[in-house]
Formats: C-alpha cells, structure tokens, sequence
C-alpha cells in the first residue's frame, strides 16, 4: 500500500492537480461560450478550444513521460523516503495514467457545456466498472506493476470513448430547445406545495 501511495502523491496527484487547475479555469468560460448550447456557431468555438485543450492535456502528459523515463530515480531520491524508491521505474507510467484522466476530464467538461451530460453516463460507468475489475486482477495476478498497468488502461479507456463522443455527439436538449407544450405546463398548485 505504502508503495502505490508513495507512486501516486509524486506521480499521479501532480498532473492530475496541474490540469484540474487549467479545467477548472477553463470551464466558465467553455459554458460562457456554449451558452444554452443552441448556436452552431458557439457550439463549433466550444469544440474547437476543448479540442486544443484536450491535445495541450496530451502534450504535457507525453513531455512529462518522457522527463520521468530518464528522471524516475532522481525525483524518487529527492521526494520518497529510501523504503519506496524501488517502484520509481512505475512513476512515468502512474504519470501516463494521470495524463490520460485528465485529458478526459477536458473532454467531460466540453460536453458538460453543451448540455450533453446525458452522454457521460455509459463510458463513465462502464470503464469506471472495468477499471475496478482490471485493478483486482491486476494486482491479483501482477502486483504494484498490474495495479498501475491498470490504471492506464483505465485511463485510455475511458478518454478514447468521451474523445469519440465529444467528436460525434450532438449538443443536447438545451432549456430553450425545450418543446413548448413541455415548457408552459404550469408547475404543481400551491396547495400541494405548502403555500397559501
């Protein structure tokens, strides 16, 4: 246990934290943009920043790789007590794993601002759900090393399945796509509400 932690605070959490800042910045100005998510025009800038967002997401993750491939053993040496340095070597790859997350959450929050939350549910709950059964296994079969191959399967799971949403989905029902005869039906009487 205490070796996956030592792995995720210096590896996993750091990137994870840096793009969280970026979505999170970001995601005001997505909805901003999106508006009610009617416009094609507005709906069309809104993909086109998610999907640079999402490719920088990427990018960072691919450079970070690449420094903790040649850099694992130094990190470890000057972040991790000595009886956790032995799985520095899975530190790129806890990155990775994060990296993939992360860009995902990119591609969450471009549907989120188009109203298309709906489209979550399946790729969230399934790779959510065989994430967990890659873990036991992986760590049944593997150990630490199949814990964090796990991980990043996980991980590119579910980013490829919301990129080929994100790419293909629609924008959803919007409040003002809302048909009229849903729309004027009067909400529940006041004498069923507790008013007067």
């Amino acid at each position: 246990m205490g070796l996956y932690a030592a792995l995720i605070q210096v590896g996993f959490t750091p990137i994870m934290l840096a793009i969280a800042l970026v979505t999170n910045f970001v995601s005001p100005i997505l909805n901003q943009r999106s508006g009610d998510a009617t416009d094609p025009a507005r709906n069309a800038n809104v993909h086109r920043i998610s999907w640079i967002l999402t490719g920088i997401c990427l990018a960072i993750t691919l450079v970070a790789f690449v420094v903790a491939l040649a850099l694992h053993r130094p990190i470890f040496s000057l972040l991790v007590a000595p009886d956790f340095r032995s799985v520095s070597y899975l530190m790129p790859w806890v990155l990775l794993a994060g990296g993939s997350l992360a860009a995902g959450q990119v591609l969450t929050v471009k549907l989120l601002s188009e109203m298309n939350s709906r489209a979550l549910l399946v790729p969230r709950l399934v790779t959510s759900l065989g994430g967990i059964v890659l873990t036991l296994m992986g760590a049944r079969f593997a150990g630490i090393d199949g814990v964090v191959g796990a991980a990043v399967l996980f991980g590119f799971a579910q980013l490829a399945w919301l990129a080929v949403i994100a790419a293909t989905a629609p924008p959803g029902m919007a409040p003002a796509t809302v048909p009229a005869e849903i729309a004027s039906v009067p909400g529940p009487p006041s004498d069923l509400t507790g008013g007067s």
